[in-house]
């Protein structure tokens, strides 16, 4: 018999929000278990909808979560808890392990989506360690672990201190057809004492469309939308340059777009234009998405 929890709003901070806190990851692709029902619909407002999965699908779950686990080097627990997640925070589903010691405690998670492991974590507490973690090392330990669970390492790794642990991070960005895809990764914490922390990867869905207009081309374009916008006031700006990535359109620009389920990546030229006169009192920076197909203003960013 199928079985569902929903968890909404603030209740469902717990775990997720644990989490979160080691590792942030966003995924748009559907899950590859089945579950043993339907999904319920969670309704208005963000949700986490947990499903059983059926019996073989659970069973291939908890093989694959036990293989990362281990090539991991993640604590092997007393029980497992398997389920099929509708994520409505943030409009996606995967499949999801818990690894749980006898008295309870959660000792890591795994996730997997339709194109393989999307997020491991461990969650026990850390060994106390006054070694001082060395760069080479955990960039080694990092290339290893990636792999070890078969995601594909890019060729540039940057490793950069975690403030908060105390260990180092290690990530690799991704790029298709020579373009970077902004936000995309592979993403390794190391702990100080050399172990794994976490494992995860940000791969998003891209779109068709290729680049058909220069870069000098998006400038224009960007250079008439802000002077529509500032009316050659006071508040002016400069442009600092354009760049090709892939990019998710989104609703900075467009209020029609607030609160849309979210798009495919495309290719766009990132224009950005440091404000000046009144302007640069409240922004330090504008980034324009102007779509590389046809030249739209398909979103943005802005820096404070």
């Amino acid at each position: 018999m199928s079985v569902s929890i929903v968890r909404t709003g603030l209740k469902a901070v717990g775990l997720a929000g644990a989490i979160a806190a080691a590792v942030v990851v966003t995924s748009g692709l559907a899950a590859a278990a089945r579950p043993a029902g339907e999904l319920p619909d969670v309704g208005r407002g963000p949700a986490r909808v947990e499903v059983a999965l059926s019996g073989d699908a659970e069973a291939r779950l908890l093989a694959r979560h036990g293989q990362v686990r281990d090539a991991l080097g993640f604590p092997t627990g007393k029980n497992r808890g398997a389920w099929h997640v509708k994520d409505g925070f943030n409009h996606t589903e995967f499949d999801e392990v818990s690894e749980v010691a006898a008295g309870g405690e959660v000792l890591s998670v795994t996730q997997f989506d339709g194109r393989g492991l999307r997020l491991a974590v461990r969650l026990d507490k850390p060994a106390a360690s006054r070694a001082s973690l060395r760069q080479s090392k955990a960039v080694k330990a990092a290339e290893q672990a990636v792999r070890r669970t078969g995601l594909p390492l890019g060729p540039v790794a940057v490793a950069e201190a975690d403030t908060v642990s105390g260990g180092l991070v290690v990530r690799w960005a991704r790029t298709e057809d020579g373009v970077p895809v902004r936000g995309d990764e592979i993403r390794v914490a190391i702990r100080p004492d050399g172990r794994i922390a976490s494992l995860s990867r940000v791969d998003h869905a891209l779109a068709a469309g290729r680049k058909a207009i220069s870069s000098g081309r998006a400038v224009e374009i960007g250079r008439t939308i802000l002077d529509e916008w500032s009316g050659h006031s006071e508040s002016d700006y400069e442009i600092q340059g354009a760049t090709l990535e892939w990019v998710e359109p989104n609703g900075i620009f467009d209020p029609d777009r607030i609160g849309s389920m979210p798009e495919a990546y495309r290719q766009a030229w990132v224009v950005v234009a440091k404000p000046t006169g009144a302007a640069a009192e409240h922004l330090n920076l504008l980034a324009l998405f102007i779509d590389a197909a046809d030249g739209s203003l398909i979103g943005g960013d802005t820096v404070q």
